[in-house]
């Protein structure tokens, strides 16, 4: 069953889109990063919210990149039917197995994103944007917004420990498509290494990045 939010900010649930569950994941967890996992998760759909020290955004179009500093990150899902907007995305929970909630992103940012922020010195959506919005400013917000077109990627690098080679070297792929079933691939994982998020490159890859 999917309930319609968009337009009301009711979702269905108790509290509407207040009420909606989207916590605070270790960033390593949201992300669906795991050294215990060396194939692929292909129906990965996590969401949630985390701060890291330094998030690196890659354009696939123009080879550059941009350093945010400090962001707090939400990971969302755009919905697999939602409607193609000029500028807002369909966001979809699933809040059980068989109950999915449609949302306006823009609402979404306009009811729960200021109280989320915290100390944090940008927020950066981790987020397909299939049809290629763009995204207006939203209200209540006075931190850089970073937004993607197209589909969303994440890779960690594990930086190097004493005695590593570079065949030792960890690389994780996280692919949100459409639905945001996200792909996940360690290479090379050591199911005996810890990862923390201080010891790890965290890189978001889009077509283009937009800051708001």
């Amino acid at each position: 069953m999917v309930t319609d939010g968009r337009e009301s900010g009711q979702s269905g649930q108790s509290g509407g889109v207040a009420g909606l569950c989207f916590p605070e994941v270790a960033p390593l967890q949201l992300l669906g990063f795991d050294p215990e996992r060396p194939e692929p998760e292909m129906e990965y759909d996590a969401f949630g919210h985390t701060c890291v020290p330094v998030l690196e955004l890659a354009s696939s179009a123009t080879q550059g990149s941009l350093w945010v500093t400090n962001p707090r990150v939400f990971a969302l899902h755009s919905a697999d039917d939602g409607d193609a907007h000029a500028d807002d995305i369909d966001l979809e929970f699933w809040v059980d197995d068989d109950t999915a909630v449609l949302v306006s992103l823009a609402l979404f940012l306009e009811r729960r994103a200021p109280a989320l922020l915290g100390g944090a010195q940008a927020l950066v959506l981790a987020l397909c944007n299939p049809y290629r919005a763009r995204i207006p400013r939203p209200s209540g917000i006075s931190v850089p917004i970073f937004y993607a077109e197209g589909d969303v990627i994440a890779f960690m690098d594990v930086e190097e420990q004493d005695g590593d080679s570079d065949s030792d070297k960890n690389k994780n792929k996280n692919k949100n498509k459409n639905k945001n079933k996200n792909k996940n691939k360690n290479k090379n994982s050591k199911s005996d290494h810890a990862w923390s998020v201080d010891d790890v490159c965290l890189r978001l890859i889009a077509d283009h990045w937009h800051q708001i």
